[in-house]
Parts: structure tokens; C-alpha cells; sequence
């Protein structure tokens, strides 16, 4: 079950800011059965999403792990 917590963001960039903040619970490792996907599915996807690799790997693209992480 997620968590989340209403509150106002202060110093706020406007006038009455209210946040909203949901706490995710720690993933490491999604069990793909349990969402209808089988190995050969899997696979095909893995294949599919390949192509999208090397844009993702490139340095400039560091600056999403960091926003996603909290970082920045």
C-alpha cells in the first residue's frame, strides 16, 4: 500500500503550493508472471526495448537517474 503526504512547499514559487509526496515501496526484482508475462514475452520485449539502449546510455541522459533519485 503507498503512503502519501499533503503539505504546503515552502518557500513556495507561488501562492498557496501544496505538495503532494508518495512513498514507493523498494523494488528489486518484479516477478513478471504475476503480470500475465511469460519467457518468451520477455523476451521479446528485452529484444524490442534493445534499440532503445544506447540512448540510454549515453552521458548526457545521467542528469533523469539523478531526478529520479533525488539528487538534483
Amino acid at each position: 500500500m503507498l503512503k502519501s503526504v499533503e503539505g504546503v512547499l515552502e518557500p513556495a514559487p507561488a501562492e498557496n503550493a501544496r505538495v503532494l509526496v508518495t512513498f514507493f515501496p523498494t523494488v528489486t526484482s518484479i516477478n513478471l508472471v504475476e503480470r500475465g508475462i511469460d519467457p518468451a514475452a520477455a523476451g521479446e520485449l528485452r529484444g524490442r526495448l534493445g534499440a532503445f539502449v544506447e540512448g540510454w546510455d549515453r552521458p548526457e541522459m545521467d542528469v533523469y537517474d539523478e531526478l529520479s533519485s533525488g539528487r538534483c
